[in-house]
């Protein structure tokens, strides 16, 4: 009989036990929900056109099917996007913008992103030095539901610019 006690008992603290570690989960879990960073709502092209103003690239607005030839996205697929792009195929700075629907989307941009500086680089190997370089300094930025890239003679300051922009 004291055997049979002895179960019950330990089956009922393993019981509470799992109880307590679930909610102890529960609470870290929303807890992470409500300290996420949230950032601020921006026109999105209009702040890509800001950002072209700060260093001395020539670049321009570039349009949706320009967006889907060299970066393989649809513009419609997201909430928001703002692109310029070189004024010529002999220079390689860019600007994109995406403002993503669901932060699942922010991985393929991410590699969209990526894929184009690859590209960018296989053209410019060899003999474009200072677009190789721009290329290699090429930044990917990531915030909340914001994806920005920047190749840019001055990619530091557009970076910094861009982040004082949308935190709250």
């Amino acid at each position: 009989m004291s055997g049979q006690w002895d179960i019950e008992k330990r089956r009922q603290l393993y019981i509470v036990a799992f109880q307590v570690v679930a909610a102890a989960a529960l609470l870290v879990f929303v807890w992470f929900i409500a300290h996420e960073k949230k950032y601020k709502e921006v026109d999105v092209p209009q702040l890509v056109a800001e950002l072209s103003e700060i260093t001395q690239d020539e670049w321009h607005e570039e349009d949706q099917l320009s967006l889907k030839r060299r970066f393989g996205l649809a513009a419609n697929d997201f909430a928001a996007v703002g692109y310029f792009g070189p004024n010529s195929n002999m220079d390689a700075a860019e600007l994109l913008l995406v403002r993503v629907n669901e932060k699942s989307q922010t991985d393929a941009v991410v590699e969209a992103m990526k894929n184009r500086v690859a590209y960018q680089c296989t053209c410019f190997d060899g003999y474009g030095e200072d677009q190789m370089a721009l290329l290699k300094d090429a930044r990917y930025v990531t915030r909340g539901y914001y994806v920005f890239l920047i190749i840019s003679s001055d990619a530091s300051s557009v970076e910094r610019e861009f982040l004082k922009q949308i935190e709250p």
